[in-house]
């Protein structure tokens, strides 16, 4: 419901306290002009789940409504660091989950700094506030609590050994037909080798091959460019940068576009996507559940298997061509992230994936592979 800053006032006047947590989260994410409305959300979310299991302990009931109606000063750098000793407490002295429950809360933390942080609460908006006589707690939440130190020296590794996930891949998603199958099972399997390709080879996310249109792909250049369009806005500035596409998969996707030539996205999906969503929406969920139940039969067995694919394509390029090249393959806006979790070098190539994919794909002769691996060969 839209905010309502006069009724707020009143309250606050008359109880002494400060903003309530449900104002505040409706106040700036009305105010807010370049965070996604699925990203808010996410965030209020997460402030909302730690109020929620803070009024938990003391004995109160945690629903939505009374979470809300909380003062921001309930949030405060004490409760919050009882949160964290609970969480910690929680995992029964198990090293394993405890570092699970460390990334998990710092993720959780995150989220709640950056709705009270800087880039959110600007001084312009804090003074809006003000004027409205919404009354914020010094320091604000979040601003003085400190993230658990996490164990950055592992590396992603594999459930399945990346080349034989290529190779099932084109042999059982990539066939030109299977045997016994229907017109509509070959077009949903083969959307399920599409969404593969998107996400592994190109190295996309799963929401930008979600919305990704055929203009987005170069077939002449060999390259894909994830853009803001009416219907899409990429993660970073970064998330923009083209991405190099092997002859083999530009190959593909070409005669993919052949057989779809008046569809408008990449991935077919029902209806249109939904930018304004505030949960995760995807045109394509049927795609996406079919794929990952396919990464699941071939040994797949992270929490995300999309998400998965991405970071296995990462540690490929890594592997082959060091960390910068994967910084620039995923897209990443620093090598920070990518360098927490893949091994360091400073060879830039395109990535080679073609190389495999090309050799096992049968729909293509001996020769035409041939010729094309002859021109994708890696100075």
């Amino acid at each position: 419901a839209e905010y309502k800053f006069a009724e707020e006032k009143a309250r606050i006047k008359a109880s002494g306290e400060t903003t309530s947590i449900g104002a505040y989260l409706n106040a700036v994410t009305e105010l807010a002009t370049d965070q996604r409305p699925r990203t808010l959300e996410s965030y209020a979310g997460c402030v909302r789940r730690i109020a929620g299991d803070i009024l938990a302990r003391k004995g109160g009931r945690a629903s939505r409504e009374k979470v809300e109606a909380l003062p921001l000063q309930f949030l405060s750098n004490a409760e919050i660091e009882r949160w964290k000793a609970d969480r910690i407490r929680a995992c029964g002295g198990n090293p394993i989950k405890e570092d699970a429950t460390r990334i998990t809360a710092n993720s959780i933390l995150r989220s709640c700094r950056a709705i009270f942080g800087r880039k959110l609460l600007t001084e312009g908006r804090r003074e809006v506030l003000k004027k409205a006589g919404l009354l914020l707690p010094d320091p604000l939440p979040f601003s003085k609590c400190l993230l658990f130190e996490e164990d950055t020296s592992g590396k992603f590794s594999h459930d399945v050994g990346v080349e034989a996930l290529m190779a099932a891949a084109v042999k059982e998603l990539g066939a030109e037909s299977r045997e016994g199958e229907s017109g509509v099972e070959r077009v949903d399997r083969r959307q399920r080798f599409v969404a593969f390709l998107l996400v592994f080879a190109a190295g996309l996310r799963k929401s930008e091959a979600d919305a990704l249109e055929w203009n987005g792909i170069d077939l002449e250049g060999g390259t894909l460019t994830v853009r803001t369009t009416e219907f899409f806005r990429p993660k970073t500035k970064a998330s923009q940068r083209p991405v190099r596409l092997d002859p083999d998969v530009v190959e593909m996707l070409r005669r993919f576009r052949a057989e779809n030539r008046e569809d408008q996205f990449v991935l077919k999906g029902s209806g249109l996507p939904k930018p304004g969503s505030k949960y995760a929406y995807y045109r394509c969920e049927a795609t996406w559940k079919g794929l990952a139940a396919w990464l699941w039969d071939k040994g797949v067995r992270d929490r995300k298997p999309i998400h998965y694919l991405r970071k296995a394509s990462a540690a490929f390029v890594a592997r082959k061509f060091g960390i910068f090249a994967a910084q620039r393959h995923a897209r990443h806006t620093t090598p920070t992230i990518t360098q927490r979790y893949y091994s360091d070098s400073d060879d830039s190539v395109t990535p080679g994936f073609g190389l495999t994919l090309g050799a096992q794909n049968s729909a293509f002769s001996d020769g035409e592979r041939s010729s094309r691996n002859e021109k994708s060969n890696l100075e």
